[in-house]
């Protein structure tokens, strides 16, 4: 067999592979029956704030990180959300990464925030959009900026093995503030 030969059934091989590898996975944007959703709802009054619900609407429960918790008394912190929004000027994409600002220069002991959500069950939390800060110029969000952005939750491991953690981003729109 020459080189040329075997380079070419090397090459049939691996592509042979990678077929045997797509096919296992499932299909960009396909949602797992037990991905978690997430819908939001922004509200103005008294002050501009999300009022995010988290559904698990799968069979079997899950558990999410959100955040970490500080010290004690174990406050939950938040800091697996962003907004994106399309600058109108440029049409590039603005992320706004949500910030508390009591913890946002903390450098203490981290324990990861994990919620545990049975299957049905919900989990409801309120943030102010102030505490959303700009990637790109640090000023905090406004009512005006969100509509029509896209919230995202970004459920990463934990870094100190906690249980199984459901994993993934979960992205949704922000319709109106009112």
């Amino acid at each position: 067999m020459t080189s040329l030969s075997r380079l070419a059934a090397l090459v049939v091989a691996i592509g042979a592979a990678g077929v045997s590898i797509a096919a296992s996975q499932a299909p960009a944007g396909a949602k797992s029956a037990n991905q978690p959703t997430l819908h939001v709802l922004c509200s103005t009054s008294p002050a501009p704030v999300f009022k995010l619900t988290l559904t698990n609407p799968g069979d079997r429960d899950v558990s999410l990180q959100l955040g970490f918790t500080p010290g004690s008394p174990q406050p939950q912190v938040v800091n697996a959300l962003t907004v994106a929004v399309i600058r109108i000027a440029t049409g590039a994409t603005e992320e706004y990464v949500y910030v508390n600002p009591k913890y946002a220069t903390y450098s203490g002991r981290k324990d990861p925030w994990i919620v545990p959500l049975k299957a049905g069950a919900t989990f409801d939390v309120e943030l102010p959009l102030r505490d959303f800060i700009s990637s790109m110029n640090y000023n905090s969000l406004e009512p005006g900026t969100a509509v029509g952005g896209r919230l995202i939750l970004d459920a990463r491991a934990a870094a100190k093995p906690a249980g199984a953690v459901w994993t993934g981003k979960i992205e949704t729109s922000i319709d109106a503030c009112g």
